[in-house]
This record gives structure tokens, C-alpha cells and sequence, in this order.
């Protein structure tokens, strides 16, 4: 008489992205020491193609979290009534393992500077479509802590930061990323800090551009 199947275990995961090369032996002494679970709230959503299904359950819990799949853990930036769209989601482990990657850390390769925002103020829904507008390629994943927030935002270049609430930055890489970032936050602040609705999107047979207010006042990408 077989018993019910037990859900993935965390283990299986890191095992998994190490055969897969995406974790180097000291990333992956990261991920053991780490687990996923530490950052995942206990309500959480399954992103499927039309729609973000409620998980119910331990078990469920766990093998959502236990896989290499994103884990949505907010929706409609926390307002209830919504349509039901995603607004914050713990990233895919394997996108975050290439990530740590690109990011080619080194002792001594860090450089500290003090925070010119708190790095809760990323989480702004406007201005995180003002950033994606203005710094494609970047991107973002967070977790809440008792002060605030931290974060982590990585460039397919390899240029890398962390930040928490109340503490220095520390950057990585080539480039200075948070200067980019704190000045597109600038921007955004000094064009009145425009809510979600004030975005819209232009798609042509060209490409697709950003813009805010009307279609004629395009968001165009920084030089970084």
C-alpha cells in the first residue's frame, strides 16, 4: 500500500541547479545554507498563463516554493478587489542562480557607499514601470525584513547592488547600477511621482516604447 507522495524537498533543488551548471561550489554552499522558504510568505499564488491560482496548503506550499518556478506573493500591490495581477513574486531559482553568476563576486570586489533612498521606495508600482522604461534589463527581488526591506538588483552586464533599509549599498560588477537607479528614482520623483495609471504602452511593427502621460512624452532607455 504506497503512502501519498511527499512534497519535493528543498535539497532536491539545489541538487537539481548545481547538474544543471548554474551553481558554482560556493553558490551552492549559499543556496544549502539558505533555503527558498525563508522568504516566502505563507500566502502565496501559482502564476499560470491566464490567471494567479491561490495555493492551499502545506504540502502545496512547499512544492511550489521547492521548484525552480517563480512564487507570486502579492497581487494587485496589495489592494483587495482587483483584477487579480501579479504585483510581486519571489523570482525562479535558476534565473536568481545565473544572476549570482553574472555577478562574478570576489572577496574584495565589493564596494560600499551609503544609501541615498531607502530601497523601499523601489517597490513603488509607478516607478518600478519608470525604472523598466528607463533601465531595461535590470531587475529586482526582495524579501521584507523588521526594518523595511532588501534588495537585490542585477544587469545582464553582470553590474549588481544590494541594499537594505537603513544600511549601506553594496555594489558590484562593472558600472555604478545604484547611481542609475537613484537617478531614475529622481526623475521619477521631480515628474510627481505618477501613479501606474499615468503609464501607457506604444507597440509598432518597430518595437514598443513606454510612455507617460500621452504616447508623445516616450520614456527612452539611460545610457548606463
Amino acid at each position: 500500500m504506497s503512502g501519498s507522495p511527499q512534497a519535493p524537498a528543498y535539497p532536491d533543488l539545489v541538487r537539481d541547479l548545481a547538474d544543471r551548471g548554474l551553481l558554482s561550489g560556493r553558490w551552492r554552499q549559499v543556496f544549502e545554507a539558505v533555503p527558498r522558504s525563508r522568504f516566502v510568505p505563507a500566502d502565496v499564488w501559482r502564476q499560470l498563463p491566464d490567471r494567479c491560482e491561490p495555493v492551499v496548503g502545506r504540502d502545496a506550499w512547499l512544492a511550489l516554493v521547492n521548484s525552480d518556478e517563480p512564487v507570486v506573493t502579492q497581487l494587485d500591490d496589495g489592494v483587495e478587489g482587483g483584477p487579480g495581477v501579479a504585483t510581486s513574486s519571489n523570482s525562479m531559482p535558476s534565473m536568481v542562480a545565473r544572476m549570482l553568476g553574472l555577478l562574478d563576486v570576489e572577496d574584495g570586489k565589493g564596494r560600499a557607499r551609503a544609501a541615498g533612498l531607502d530601497p523601499a521606495q523601489l517597490l513603488d508600482l509607478g516607478f518600478a514601470l519608470y525604472a523598466g522604461a528607463r533601465l531595461p534589463g535590470v531587475r529586482l527581488i526582495h524579501k521584507d525584513t523588521e526594518e523595511g526591506v532588501q534588495v537585490w538588483v542585477t544587469r545582464e552586464d553582470g553590474a549588481g547592488a544590494t541594499a537594505a533599509t537603513g544600511e549601506e549599498v553594496w555594489q558590484y560588477g562593472p558600472g555604478f547600477l545604484w547611481e542609475e537607479i537613484e537617478e531614475a528614482w529622481w526623475e521619477y520623483e521631480s515628474a510627481g511621482r505618477p501613479d501606474a495609471e499615468q503609464f501607457g504602452l506604444t507597440v509598432t511593427e518597430r518595437g514598443q516604447h513606454v510612455w507617460l502621460r500621452g504616447p508623445s512624452e516616450v520614456i527612452r532607455p539611460g545610457k548606463g
